[in-house]
């Protein structure tokens, strides 16, 4: 006997139900994994650890996953921003770093490594800016057309992707100065910077002013000045009007000196990364031996136990400082 059309009907929305349920179990399940490696608790697997190469070994993988994810997941501008932190800190930590310690008969393969360090960058900062497009409306376009009106449209909540988008930016120029096309677009992250210090400036305890101290530093003035003309409301005005307020001289050294010691503060001394950028930085080209000495002294005296969340990143700068102590000759002019 022929069965009903109602027979048929019924089979097919079960089979519909069933496959729906499913993409519907997928989903949530995606969204769970999305929510937790985007969550503080996420990265801090990785950056409560005191092993490096464990975590060296581990995070390809891992990075490999919140691509996968972003691509089942595309809207969700927190696993962007999670995913982009970590190329970023990946480069810095495992690539750059190990790269600029290396002997000078290795110069071939520090320079493959400084190549790949500024794609990592790069990775990570596109994935950051993915982040903000997905929260600024026209967000991509507004950058291109706009840099000030974007930045205006940036709040607090946007200040650690403004932070995290200008540090995969520079450290990509840092691995390459020689990019000029990379170097015609160095002034963004620079008012990002100033934008996200004017939101917070207490952010990351006293993690745009580390960065600024390198800024400073390194960059030539015309790309700062530059920066502040692009965005001249939401980074020029409040240059100016930030440092008169305390009382900081236009001379780049003393307002490097200035982020230095608001980092030293907030950080309450705990960041190892805020005393190698002064000691390679001012110390070197003043010639400051005892102040390089003094500074990178302090930095291996930080216990990296005492603050957990960041452990991994206290012991990757420390090797750093040790390894600056022990080529001390490289940098000073002196006979030790």
């Amino acid at each position: 006997m022929k069965k009903s059309i109602h027979f048929y009907l019924i089979v097919l929305l079960a089979v519909t139900g069933l496959f729906a349920s499913c993409r519907s179990v997928e989903k949530m399940a995606v969204n769970k994994l999305s929510d937790m490696l985007s969550s503080d608790s996420g990265t801090g697997a990785f950056t409560r650890d005191d092993d490096p190469r464990l975590i060296a070994d581990a995070l390809p993988f891992t990075m490999k996953m919140y691509e996968l994810l972003m691509d089942m997941n595309p809207e969700d501008p927190a696993l962007k921003l999670a995913a982009g932190k970590v190329f970023i800190m990946y480069a810095n930590g495992f690539i750059q770093t190990p790269a600029s310690m290396m002997e000078d008969d290795d110069f071939l393969e520090q320079e493959m490594m400084m190549e790949r360090a500024r794609k990592m960058y790069l990775r990570g900062r596109n994935y950051v800016l993915e982040s903000l497009y997905l929260e600024i409306k026209d967000g991509e376009q507004l950058l291109e057309m706009n840099p000030d009106g974007f930045l205006q449209e940036a709040g607090k909540d946007q200040v650690d992707a403004l932070y995290w988008a200008a540090a995969g930016w520079l450290g990509a120029f840092s691995c390459n100065p020689f990019d000029m096309e990379l170097g015609q677009t160095v002034h963004l992250p620079v008012a990002f910077l100033f934008r996200a210090l004017d939101l917070d400036e207490e952010y990351g305890s006293g993690s745009i002013h580390d960065l600024m101290v390198t800024l400073w530093a390194s960059l030539p003035p015309s790309i700062i000045e530059n920066a502040l003309l692009t965005a001249p409301e939401a980074a020029g005005d409040f240059e100016q009007k930030y440092y008169d307020k305390f009382n900081v001289s236009n001379e780049e050294e003393d307002r490097a000196r200035f982020h230095f010691a608001r980092a030293v503060a907030l950080s309450e001394g705990m960041n190892p990364s805020t005393y190698i950028s002064l000691a390679t930085s001012y110390s070197v080209k003043n010639q400051d031996y005892p102040e390089f000495e003094k500074l990178l002294s302090r930095a291996l005296a930080i216990d990296p136990y005492e603050d957990p969340d960041n452990q991994l990143l206290v012991i990757i700068y420390q090797e750093k400082a040790r390894w600056l102590l022990d080529h001390r000759e490289d940098f000073f002019l002196i006979d030790f």
